[in-house]
């Protein structure tokens, strides 16, 4: 099966100047657990995520350092730190968004993308035809289809 026969084609989406505050508020109203940044233009760019949210209140991680001939030179955490820096100091949705998110376009087999979810942790994936969102595919479509297949197949075959 496709993308394009599972994935959601009624979205929320919100332009990039949007204040957090309101992005915040839009994802709680609406139960989504994602919303699209599009431009004036129509074209997707960028995602935001509830996690890119709720980092914005979990505790920092903050990068170590290894102390080497009196120069400190970053071990490890550091991007992770400043992914987590650029959200909290986020005003509006261009700046929280992440710009690059896993994608699929309408082609894209469902198992494929059921494990692009699990393999990049993303959920959900919006679904992009050219430089157009088409759509978002979530994990809440992936066990749409499940029980689906689990109902046909409960079903006596015809004679």
């Amino acid at each position: 099966m496709l993308v394009a026969q599972m994935m959601s084609r009624e979205m929320v989406t919100v332009p990039p100047q949007m204040p957090v505050q309101e992005v915040t508020r839009l994802l709680a109203q609406q139960h989504v657990t994602a919303l699209p940044v599009v431009d004036s233009d129509g074209l997707f760019v960028g995602l935001i995520t509830e996690e890119d949210l709720i980092v914005r209140h979990a505790n920092l991680h903050l990068p170590l350092y290894l102390n080497v001939l009196d120069g400190f030179f970053p071990f490890r955490g550091e991007h992770q730190f400043q992914e987590e820096m650029r959200r909290v100091l986020a005003a509006t949705a261009r700046e929280l968004m992440n710009p690059k998110p896993v994608t699929v376009t309408p082609a894209t087999d469902v198992a494929d993308a059921a494990s692009l979810m699990i393999e990049r942790h993303a959920n959900p994936l919006p679904v992009i035809d050219g430089a157009r969102l088409v759509g978002l595919i979530g994990r809440r479509d992936i066990i749409r289809l499940m029980v689906l297949e689990e109902q046909q197949s409960d079903e006596p075959a015809a004679r």
